[in-house]
């Protein structure tokens, strides 16, 4: 898509203000310019690529790996209790007894 056919799909903005934002998305790192387009109406649009992969995949990983961090600072996995509900045992963390409530 141009910068122009972005810029009518997107109300109030320019097709320089669209082409302002891809260039700050490239400076980010986050698309890269393969192919620079014709700067003329009706002309090929720039060919760019996205280079995040992607973000959804990216994010369920994030929070299975935070998931197995935490249990492993709480010494069993997260979602399972070896603890009877309403003991008592030993923080890893704190050395502090901290009181597991299970369903």
């Amino acid at each position: 898509m141009s910068c122009r056919d972005a810029a009518q799909v997107l109300p109030g903005l320019s097709y320089q203000a669209v082409s302002n934002i891809n260039h700050a998305l490239e400076r980010l790192g986050v698309i890269k310019v393969v192919r620079v387009g014709d700067q003329r109406p009706n002309g090929k649009a720039s060919e760019l690529r996205y280079l995040l992969g992607d973000i959804t995949t990216f994010v369920e990983e994030q929070e299975e790996q935070d998931r197995r961090d935490l249990g492993g600072i709480l010494g069993t996995p997260v979602g399972t209790s070896h603890t009877p509900p309403g003991e008592l045992r030993d923080s890893p963390c704190a050395g502090a007894p901290v009181l597991e409530i299970t369903p």
